[in-house]
């Protein structure tokens, strides 16, 4: 509290930002725990077998119950090559990249207000120790040096 009280109305910006740059981070580590935890060294020998049988279905059943990004990149990659059967690898390399860029602004967000946080911050806090300065430089040229 010392260093609160002590470091002026700047330091309280600070505080504010680091609150916001800590509620950033928590939740994006709940997100993805929450979500983004999936092992796909599990899911690969299912998928194999699954498209070496030939049962498409069944290996989009079996990505249906994931909520993964990468869980649903390849299912619609799958529902794709299902629908259309395309041995192009260019067609289904291109969905991929679609279903992908879909789904990173579910992976990037409030990544901006960290970014903002981050670059802010310490600017916030060179401000604080230029205004410290100058009250400083003030009180030496009111009351003097001293011994």
């Amino acid at each position: 509290m010392y260093w609160l009280t002590n470091g002026g109305i700047l330091m309280y910006f600070i505080v504010l930002m680091s609150i916001l740059g800590l509620y950033v981070i928590i939740e994006r580590f709940v997100y993805f725990k929450m979500n983004e935890n999936v092992n796909m060294s599990r899911i690969r020998p299912i998928l194999r077998q699954a498209i070496e049988k030939n049962d498409i279905k069944g290996a989009i059943t079996a990505l249906g119950t994931k909520q993964s990004s990468t869980a649903k990149v390849l299912k619609e990659v799958l529902i794709f090559w299902y629908k259309t059967r395309s041995t192009n690898t260019e067609s289904l390399e291109e969905k991929a990249r679609e279903v992908a860029l879909a789904q990173i602004p579910k992976l990037e967000r409030n990544m901006w207000l960290l970014s903002v946080v981050a670059h802010t911050t310490p600017l916030i806090g060179l401000l604080g120790t230029v205004t410290g300065m100058i009250k400083a430089f003030q009180a030496v040229s009111l009351h003097g040096t001293g011994d």
